[in-house]
């Protein structure tokens, strides 16, 4: 539907100066807004689409009816019975809360500067409530025990008339007085719809998800709180290859020390502030845990940093940069990731006099050196 309404409207002025005109008409006082167009490449772009559509729904069937009505055009036909269908008004406002919430779990993955731990916990959160909408009610104590539910077995389906879709659906579905079998109709593709968003989201949840979810007892709320779980029981414990007496011991006096970055927003600051804690006699005393914890939370969460990157790296090497090798390419890649992690701008990057002395003749020789290899490689293949 709104794919037709683009092409039809999108490029004619003077429908849309009668859709401006009409739209004014009826709503008194609100802001005309022009139809987004969806882009095929861009997912998040679905939700604001239909957030529009249904905004301006009846404007929008009252001015396709004008036109058919005036004009015999056969798009503002199609549009005018797309629009005057209650059941493709059904099928946009039963999407709509759907597509909203999975576009605040993207945006989440999007951030940089977030909790780990919380955003797995979101997707699992987002993921369960799906299954719970369509499946029989069942007690999930464990993250496990959710992703190993079988969600492709009839048997754990609800009727239809249990499943939940929605209070706004089930309002519009009252209003629409449809015939019982366009509603079964209706509601069992809303429910297969449920059905393929949670599969979907099941291939795309992380493996190692147990390790993920004992990722939690990480969080400075719970290793610095009197009922911190034992250091023993967390399912993590067996990726390590140390000593696990001394990770347990300093697990054990972790809440005796007066820490500054205490907030579970800030669990990187916190471990790197653990592993470079010293004692009186200036030892490392928790150096062990501190990496042992930094590493657990590099666990690969989201593929955001690296398509960052890699729109980055299409950045630097264009067209007319194609002969650029690897390793400056990768330099430059540290220094921009650098920069934008301290929140510097290049005008404001003070080099260092180790830096400064690092450019020299020699380094100019080393640099002509592999522009002839490089040259030379060129004219070999």
């Amino acid at each position: 539907m709104n794919s037709i309404l683009v092409e039809f409207s999108s490029n004619i002025t003077f429908h849309q100066k009668r859709y401006h005109e009409l739209y004014a008409a009826i709503s008194v006082g609100e802001n005309f807004l022009k139809i987004l167009q969806l882009t095929e490449t861009r997912w998040l772009s679905i939700s604001p689409c239909i957030n529009r559509v249904l905004d301006q729904y009846e404007a929008l069937m009252l001015h396709f009816q004008s036109i058919r009505d005036n004009e015999r055009d056969y798009s503002a036909e199609l549009l005018y019975q797309m629009y005057s269908d209650p059941v493709n008004r059904l099928y946009l406002v039963f999407l709509q809360p759907l597509i909203e919430e999975a576009n605040r779990i993207n945006k989440l993955f999007q951030f940089e500067t977030v909790n780990p731990v919380n955003l797995i916990a979101e997707l699992m959160l987002f993921y369960q409530n799906l299954v719970q909408r369509v499946m029989k009610p069942c007690v999930f104590t464990t993250w496990s025990s959710i992703v190993n539910y079988d969600i492709h077995c009839n048997r754990n389906y609800m009727p239809l008339s249990e499943v939940n879709f929605g209070s706004a659906f089930l309002s519009e579905l009252i209003n629409a007085n449809l015939s019982s079998h366009t509603v079964d109709t209706i509601q069992s593709r809303c429910r297969d719809c449920i059905l393929e968003f949670a599969k979907q989201i099941k291939l795309r949840l992380p493996p190692n998800v147990h390790h993920l979810e004992s990722l939690s007892a990480l969080s400075p709320s719970v290793v610095l709180s009197p009922t911190k779980p034992e250091f023993s029981t967390l399912s993590f414990l067996s990726l390590c290859r140390g000593d696990h007496i001394k990770l347990k011991q300093q697990w054990r006096n972790l809440d005796a020390v007066s820490w500054t970055n205490t907030e579970d927003s800030q669990i990187e600051q916190f471990w790197i502030e653990v592993a470079k804690h010293t004692d009186e006699v200036g030892d490392k005393d928790f150096v062990e845990l501190g990496l042992f914890a930094l590493a657990l939370l590099t666990l690969p969460f989201s593929t955001a940093a690296v398509e960052c990157t890699i729109s980055q790296m299409n950045l630097i090497k264009t067209k007319l940069k194609n002969r650029l090798q690897d390793s400056l390419l990768e330099n430059i890649l540290r220094i921009r990731a650098y920069m934008h992690r301290n929140k510097i701008c290049c005008n404001q990057f003070q080099p260092s006099k180790e830096m400064i002395s690092l450019f020299n003749n020699e380094f100019y020789a080393i640099a002509n050196s592999k522009d002839a290899t490089d040259d030379s490689e060129e004219d070999i293949f």
